[in-house]
């Protein structure tokens, strides 16, 4: 037990730690196109979920694949492919469809089956096996084109926002799982995830609030010179826009990204019930695979952009 600790703790500081450069330090559509590994091994291992022929299985990996290296060459402005793949003029806009349609399936379809499955009526997960293939595909579409439409929005002052995001889902996973740890009683879905508990979410809450109010604390006065950002630059960036919220606003904005964070974990918790396994892979030592490190980010991420562009506009 405390070895495996030991492994999460290490595997976790190091992703952190990486994330964080790649933002602030490379360049943005390198940090996209890294993102965008992730997010393609993501979809591989939500594949193997489910029990579908190779040629459905490779199909819909290879399409996943040239879509994200389309979308890397168009952002890049390496290339102009629009000639050559007509439909990619219409890439943008796709990606802002995807993100409502999205919106959907948080709201309607994950707890729906979040709920169903609790309550034991597995007939329906059963029935629906099908839909929950491109759903979590989509779900992992959403939070890649959150990554990419920051970047096309704000291509300056796009790592604030998403810093402040990884900061919430970050916070909220440590702090959930140490004070369930140590407070634990009363279990969130024993069917689901018997190691989750209220406490756990109520001190994954309270950290993903403090966290938030600190960092846009800090971001709008105690950052270094070199850091702190103009009061006319804060209203005029869609990515710095929470950092005009007031308290009420961001306790609301940090609440709702831990929620569904919650949420996001629980529906991807469910599918490896279901397909049998306790970890989506071992990429990551003690922490499995892609899908096991942003299980959490995959809703959380859509609820965060959504909050900050209903009050942004």
């Amino acid at each position: 037990m405390i070895r495996m600790l030991k492994q999460r703790i290490i595997t976790a500081s190091i992703l952190a730690i990486f994330i964080v450069t790649a933002i602030f330090l490379f360049d943005p559509i390198w940090f996209l196109a890294i993102f965008s590994l992730f997010i393609l091994v993501g979809v591989w291992e939500w594949i193997e979920f489910f029990r579908v022929g190779n040629k459905l299985r490779y199909s819909l990996y290879l399409f996943n694949l040239i879509f994200i290296l389309i979308a890397l060459i168009i952002f890049s402005e390496q290339i102009n492919v629009l000639e050559i793949f007509p439909l990619t003029y219409y890439l943008k806009d796709l990606l802002f469809y995807c993100l409502f349609f999205n919106i959907v399936i948080l709201l309607v379809i994950v707890p729906a089956q979040i709920i169903l499955y609790q309550n034991r009526q597995k007939s329906l997960i059963s029935k629906l096996s099908l839909l929950n293939l491109p759903v979590g595909i989509f779900l992992l579409w959403g939070m890649w084109s959150i990554m990419a439409v920051f970047f096309l929005m704000e291509p300056v002052y796009y790592k604030y926002g998403l810093l402040i995001l990884f900061l919430i889902v970050w916070s909220t996973d440590i702090a959930a799982y140490f004070v369930g740890k140590k407070f634990g009683k009363h279990i969130l879905a024993s069917r689901i995830s018997p190691g989750k508990t209220w406490e756990g979410v109520v001190g994954g809450l309270i950290a993903g609030i403090i966290v938030t109010l600190s960092a846009v604390y800090f971001l709008r006065e105690g950052a270094p010179s070199f850091l702190r950002i103009t009061t006319l630059e804060i209203h005029d960036s869609f990515a710095l826009a929470l950092l005009t919220f007031n308290s009420k606003e961001l306790i609301l904005l940090s609440s709702i990204t831990v929620i569904f964070s919650i949420i996001g974990d629980l529906y991807v918790s469910i599918m490896k019930r279901e397909a049998g396994r306790k970890d989506s892979g071992v990429l990551f030592p003690g922490h499995g695979g892609v899908l096991d490190r942003i299980d959490s980010l995959m809703a959380a991420s859509i609820a965060y952009y959504v909050f900050i562009l209903m009050l942004f506009i």
